[in-house]
This record gives structure tokens, C-alpha cells and sequence, in this order.
């Protein structure tokens, strides 16, 4: 795509209706040295952009995206920052949201995170790229274009790439537009950058999930307290309740660091501390039992 200074973006698609998977990417633009350039995310009715690596620069839509309906999305920058439509109409301004051509470029990940499984259950029915800031009049006839007649070969001149996703059939979505690839869809998905473990801070809102926190911590109480028991019969170790929590945090971390090779699991740094916690408590309940049969013998 030409190193234009601005450009825009329309997606046409019917949103997930799963509202119980958290925030899901439905459209990534991804290359190796900057794996997080541009991503659009669902989560429950709500759109979410991420622009950057660190820090992220991040703005959200509540109620853009409706279960059922069809939506169309407009991201257009200019010099006023990106402006962003839904369904034609202006949903506000972002200055802080700088784009340019090159955030256009690189790998395009549709239906998940470049970075790891996270599967969005939508229908995707329309892409174009555009190496032009548009305007209000363009977003509204390119709407009604695209939603109203369906017939948008009046755009193939105007867009660097048009994907219309009409095919029906095979792995290829060409495009119609004036520049850019097809875009080939593999027989199974690989995330084109290894999956990091995601942090306790990370981006989606949902925050905590308490039922996996207690499931955590609760499944690592009897590892907790059995090994405190085995590391206490060993006289050399003095320090039984600290030797388990250490021996829990290894196999924690080496589980975790494992799931980032399977395509449907994603390793979780709350995951870790959630089972160390888990260790700690099985441990001390075991002290705590050996305190109390020490002090009955005692009496």
C-alpha cells in the first residue's frame, strides 16, 4: 500500500452473537516488528480499536455492535485524528487514534488475534482500503452502496484493496480493488507471532473470571498440602511450606508456558499466581494441621 499520510478503512459484518467468549479480534493488521499495529475487537456490543504496542492506544463504542444486524464500521484518519463511523453516521473523533497507510500493511487476520486463539463467531461480509482520508458524504454513499444496492463496483477504482467475500467456495477471497493481494485462507489457523502469556492488567474488560480463579486455586490445595507433607519428612528440608510453593510455581509456569503451542489454550499469568496461591493455602492447611496434632500431644 502507497506510504499515504491518510487513509480509511470500511468493514461491513454481522457481529458474534456468543457474548460469553470476552473480547474477541475480528479484524488484525500484523507484521513481525510491530505485531500489534491495528486490531478491532467485539466485545459483547461493544467496539474496541488497539493501535500500538506498548502503550496501547486503545478507544471504544458501546452498543455499535447489535446482535443480528448487520453493521458497517468506517475508520478514516485525517488531520484532526481518526474519525470513526457506524452504519453511515458519526460516532466521534479520536485525536489521540493517529493512523496512516502503513498501519494497513502487512498480514491480514480475520476471525482472531494474530497473537493467539481468539475466536470471533461473526460473519465477516465486506473489506475495503482506502489511501485517502474520506469524507462524511464518501461514508454515507459508500454505505448505502455497499448495504442498499450490494453493487460496489463503483468502488474497485477508489480502494487499494476490495474484498467482497462472495466467492462460496475455495480458500482464496480476491481482491477487487486497484492494488493489494488476495487473501489466502489456510487450512489451519497459526498465529503468525507466538502467544504471550497475558497479564492480570491485560486489555479485556470483562476483568477477573472468579469461577477459573477458584477453580485455580482450589485445584492446587491438595498438591499444596501432599507435598508439604512429603518435603516435611524429608529432614533436610527445613523449610517445607516454602520448598512447595516454589515446586507449585515451576510446574504452574511450565503448564502455562506449554499452552502457548496449543492453537485452543492461552497461557495466563493469573493462571500462575491463582495456583501458587492454591499451593501456599494446601501447604499451610497441612502445617496447620501438623501444629494442631503436635499441641493435642503435647496436652
Amino acid at each position: 500500500m502507497p506510504n499515504a499520510p491518510y487513509s480509511g478503512l470500511e468493514i461491513w459484518l454481522e457481529p458474534s452473537t456468543d457474548n460469553d467468549t470476552g473480547l474477541n479480534a475480528f479484524l488484525s493488521f500484523y507484521t513481525p516488528h510491530h505485531p500489534n499495529q491495528l486490531s478491532l475487537w467485539q466485545y459483547k456490543d461493544t467496539l474496541e480499536v488497539q493501535h500500538g504496542t506498548v502503550p496501547k492506544t486503545k478507544t471504544w463504542v458501546g452498543r455499535a455492535l447489535r446482535q443480528r444486524k448487520s453493521t458497517f464500521i468506517t475508520l478514516t484518519s485525517g488531520a484532526k485524528g481518526t474519525a470513526l463511523y457506524i452504519n453511515g453516521l458519526s460516532a466521534g473523533t479520536a485525536p489521540h487514534l493517529e493512523l496512516s497507510a502503513k498501519d494497513f500493511s502487512g498480514e491480514v487476520v480475520l476471525g482472531t488475534s494474530p497473537r493467539g486463539s481468539s475466536p470471533w463467531a461473526g460473519k465477516m461480509r465486506g473489506l475495503a482500503i482506502y489511501d485517502r482520508e474520506l469524507t462524511s458524504d464518501d461514508v454515507w454513499s459508500h454505505y448505502n452502496v455497499w448495504t442498499t444496492t450490494g453493487r460496489t463496483e463503483s468502488l474497485e477504482q477508489e480502494t487499494v484493496a476490495l474484498y467482497k467475500f462472495n466467492e462460496r467456495a475455495g480458500n482464496v477471497v480476491h481482491n477487487k480493488g486497484k492494488a493489494g493481494p488476495d487473501l489466502q485462507i489456510p487450512t489451519n489457523f497459526k498465529a503468525p507471532k507466538g502467544k504471550p502469556m497475558s497479564m492480570p492488567w491485560g486489555p479485556d474488560p470483562s476483568g477477573f473470571n472468579l469461577p477459573d480463579i477458584g477453580v485455580n486455586i482450589t485445584g492446587f490445595i491438595p498438591f499444596g498440602f501432599f507435598f508439604c507433607a512429603w518435603f516435611s519428612t524429608i529432614r533436610r528440608n527445613s523449610h517445607p511450606i516454602l520448598a512447595t510453593i516454589v515446586l507449585g510455581a515451576l510446574i504452574s509456569f511450565g503448564i502455562e508456558s506449554l499452552q502457548k503451542y496449543l492453537p485452543t489454550r492461552d497461557p495466563d499469568l493469573t493462571d500462575v499466581m491463582t495456583n501458587i496461591l492454591g499451593s501456599a493455602v494446601g501447604a499451610v492447611l497441612y502445617q496447620w494441621k501438623g501444629i494442631r496434632k503436635r499441641l493435642g500431644s503435647d496436652g
